[in-house]
């Protein structure tokens, strides 16, 4: 959603302005290349997963009325305005991650990481690994989980070794999916 200010005398004037995605580029040429894409992986033998079709095809509806919309009246002028669904989608959609990212990073950085010391992690795994761990999600939780445990381990004998009864350390955890050239990087 984005806001325009105009100027109005003495005071501005806020009114919503729709966002646009069709108008980018990311949008264009997903539009006009995903069923080719999509042909020439099945051609080749490697179809894409039904997930990451699903996340394009969200990804093409996001912010499009004709897929959907809200409509709002202002309670004081009866002005009304339509605003279009969101995908909501976590790992594709621009515009519905970089949200997402933003609420969880304000709430990180107001809320918890001011509260008691901390230390960031980077857990990266062999390439062969990285397409086997994103195919099995149990498989990839399992070792999540096992890599937090580990770490809660040596914090906690860290902790008792200086005289702390019952430490309860605690884990925030991110994954990421894509390297800075779009493969597949967990």
């Amino acid at each position: 959603m984005s806001v325009l200010a105009t100027e109005n005398s003495k005071e501005k004037n806020y009114t919503y302005a729709r966002r646009q995605p069709e108008l980018t580029p990311c949008y264009q040429i997903v539009q006009s290349s995903l069923n080719s894409f999509i042909a020439n992986r099945e051609l080749e033998g490697r179809p894409l997963p039904s997930y990451v079709i699903k996340e394009f095809d969200a990804f093409l509806k996001c912010g499009i009325p004709a897929y959907g919309f809200i409509r709002l009246v202002c309670g004081t002028c009866k002005k009304e305005q339509i605003t279009a669904f969101s995908c909501k989608k976590r790992s594709f959609c621009p515009s519905c991650c970089a949200k997402r990212q933003a609420e969880a990073a304000t709430h990180l950085t107001e809320n918890i990481l001011p509260i008691a010391p901390y230390r960031q992690y980077v857990i990266s795994f062999p390439i062969p690994m990285r397409y086997w761990l994103n195919s099995n999600k149990k498989l990839f939780s399992k070792i999540q989980s096992l890599i937090i445990k580990v770490i809660h381990q040596h914090y906690i004998t860290a902790a008792k070794a200086l005289g702390i009864v019952a430490p309860m350390p605690g884990s925030i955890s991110f994954t990421q999916r894509w390297g800075s050239s779009c493969s597949l990087n967990l």
